[in-house]
């Protein structure tokens, strides 16, 4: 069964996009009708015409029981927790943030330890600005050898 291509442009002809819509009607009632019993789901369909002097919507399989089906849907519990995709976002960009603070940490820690064994190794000198944050460190590694004696 090969596809047609279906253009989405506004049906000027009134009588045309009323037989269209009434086929498509049947077909999306069809189709329900069908989900329903193939997979053993309750479904429902309101469908409504568009036209201000007609503002009743067709209903299957019948108003009660669209309505008791609609009736269960809120009764429902609600999920425990669920996250819209703004916050998904926003939580993955959060543990991306402090992986990359932790990184720079461990990367900072990793440059001062080699600037003070080329210091200890007489090749190079560090910066002036680097003697607190080595001094941080040897206290650090200090305290650490300690508290594992």
């Amino acid at each position: 069964m090969s596809k047609e291509v279906v253009k989405d442009d506004y049906i000027t002809n009134e009588y045309k996009r009323n037989e269209s819509f009434n086929t498509r009607k049947a077909n999306i009632m069809k189709k329900v009708s069908e989900l329903g019993i193939l997979c053993g789901v309750e479904a429902g369909a309101i469908i409504f015409n568009g036209d201000p002097s007609d503002p009743t919507p067709e209903v299957w399989p019948h108003h009660e029981g669209v309505k008791q089906l609609i009736e269960r849907c809120h009764d429902r519990p609600v999920p425990r927790r669920t996250l819209t995709i703004e916050e998904s976002i926003q939580q993955r960009i959060n543990i991306a943030k402090e992986l990359l603070t932790r990184k720079r940490q461990e990367n900072d820690v990793e440059e001062i330890s080699q600037q003070m064994i080329q210091c200890l190794a007489g090749k190079a000198m560090p910066n002036p600005t680097n003697w607190n944050d080595m001094k941080m460190l040897v206290e650090q590694t200090l305290k650490n050898n300690a508290n594992i004696k």
